[in-house]
């Protein structure tokens, strides 16, 4: 129905589709950068099933345990993924509201109110020339510096595996 593409600013795509078992419904799913999309969800699945809101506390508490304490010191990139459902009508009323989601701005009118389905990590591992590679920049005394988009974390662990850091 409607995707709005991931890109390195938004660091966030979503993608708009009839719900699979209701068709009155539109689903709008949301993933990317867990700090990025946490700012649009107020809700998540308590152990029960249910739905339940979150508080900042909750949603820092989270981005501590799971993100930077299990995901991040491992190298593994993570991708929050959080929905939102509206009816036919909520859905075509925020379409005309907001310029038919043609600018950044608009955009963000679906991804609010979202709720959390999960946080995925993903493991892209070194190549092999990699760790070689900075090593020999090393004795040749280039100084080697990593650019990324990464979480924070994230990226200090490619460092220190890539050996472009030391744990010093």
């Amino acid at each position: 129905m409607h995707l709005i593409p991931f890109n390195s600013s938004r660091k966030r795509a979503a993608t708009c589709i009839r719900h699979p078992q209701n068709p009155r419904l539109i689903r709008a799913f949301c993933k990317g950068a867990p700090e990025i999309v946490f700012t649009y969800v107020n809700k998540m699945f308590d152990r029960n099933g249910q739905v339940v809101f979150i508080d900042e506390s909750k949603k820092t508490e989270i981005m501590k345990k799971i993100v930077s304490e299990t995901f991040a010191v491992k190298s593994y990139r993570t991708l929050l993924i959080a929905y939102a459902d509206y009816t036919e009508e909520e859905y075509q009323r925020l379409k005309s509201q907001n310029n038919g989601f043609e600018k950044e701005a608009d955009r963000e009118a679906l991804e609010r109110n979202l709720t959390l389905i999960g946080i995925y990590a993903l493991q892209d591992p070194l190549r092999d020339e990699v760790v070689h590679s900075v090593r020999v920049c090393h004795k040749a005394g280039i100084n080697v510096r990593m650019v990324t988009g990464d979480n924070i974390d994230t990226a200090k662990a490619i460092a220190l595996e890539a050996g472009i850091l030391t744990k010093d």
